[in-house]
């Protein structure tokens, strides 16, 4: 009975991570589905979320962090930030093919120093990062909009 329990709980899990992928302007999924067949050969398995929405104010942040990947948890999750009309679907695309790296890179530990610091963006990494078709345009994209994605 538990493992029947647990199979039903499981199938609940993954219906609830893709509907947390759907937000108002792009489905994250789809995107992750169609980057998983271009530049990975449907290697990477991953789940793929929107971050939470805050339900404050709108206030202007210094930094801003429009993704991130966690090993642990294998989910990749989108700044929600980035669900806005005025962001073009190869950004968001850019965004998530760099956190698929991370997914595929599995951050390895390499000492720097006697800090052992982790690094994250190797070389490898980087070279990969750049192959994406829109990598150009979603960094000057970024840098001409990043202060008005920190308003939300």
């Amino acid at each position: 009975m538990d493992k029947k329990r647990r199979v039903i709980e499981t199938k609940k899990s993954a219906a609830l991570d893709k509907s947390k992928a759907r937000g108002k302007y792009f489905d994250l999924q789809k995107i992750f589905d169609k980057l998983n067949r271009e530049y990975f050969e449907g290697q990477i398995k991953a789940t793929i979320v929107w971050s939470k929405r805050k339900q404050v104010r709108k206030i202007y942040r210094k930094t801003m962090e429009v993704g991130n990947y966690s090993v642990e948890q294998r989910m990749i999750t989108i700044n929600s930030a980035l669900d806005r009309s005025f962001v073009p679907l190869y950004y968001v695309a850019c965004v998530v093919h760099h956190e698929m790296l991370h997914h595929k890179y599995s951050t390895p530990f390499v000492p720097l120093g006697s800090d052992g610091r982790r690094l994250f963006h190797t070389s490898e990494f980087k070279k990969d990062e750049k192959l994406f078709r829109h990598y150009d345009r979603s960094v000057r994209w970024e840098r001409k909009n990043l202060p008005r994605l920190k308003y939300y």
